[in-house]
């Protein structure tokens, strides 16, 4: 029995440490992040078509300006990711010092991705926004053509909720009507 309560607390401990949260943001994209040390959070993105196209990734003000990106691109097979920021409404630029990290880019079935990188809580770069304990607001914008032009209204707002303590990550956003 004694046993039992131990790997029981044990592993209350981990799933608390390990705190994630997974959303479908549209039918062909979904987000999964979660901590995976004290000052690191680990990211999962699904894109279930084999478009060409983007999808970018915004945590930290609650519209395009000031804000630090996230943008995976797919164009005639390649695959690329950059560290980004926007200073008002336009499109963000590379950052000089790219702070996503350990990116891996998978295939997904019926021709998706997946990608999987990992971010500091805070970079200690100027472009990047510090993740806060409590309320960040995240957007998440995409476009399936390989023009890459503006998203348009291919656009997602809400909010990513990390508890530093506890390390609970909630995704709230808002639902997405094409």
């Amino acid at each position: 029995m004694t046993f039992l309560k131990i790997f029981i607390i044990i592993l209350v401990v981990k799933l608390t440490f390990q705190g994630e949260v997974t959303k479908e943001i549209t039918p062909y994209h979904t987000l999964t992040v979660k901590f995976i040390e004290n000052d690191k959070l680990h990211f999962s993105l699904i894109n279930k078509t084999s478009q060409n196209g983007y999808v970018s990734i915004g945590i930290g003000a609650e519209t395009m300006e000031n804000q630090d990106y996230h943008t995976f691109v797919w164009l005639g097979g390649e695959f690329s990711a950059s560290d980004q920021w926007s200073s008002e409404y336009e499109t963000p630029r590379s950052d000089s010092s790219q702070d996503i990290m350990n990116i891996i880019h998978e295939s997904y079935p019926n021709g998706g991705r997946i990608v999987t990188y990992e971010r500091l809580l805070d970079t200690k770069d100027a472009l990047d926004n510090v993740y806060k304990d409590g309320h960040n607001y995240i957007a998440i914008a995409w476009l399936e053509d390989s023009a890459l032009t503006s998203h348009g209204s291919q656009i997602i707002m809400g909010s990513l909720n990390l508890n530093f303590s506890t390390k609970e990550v909630t995704l709230k956003l808002k639902s997405y009507v094409p």
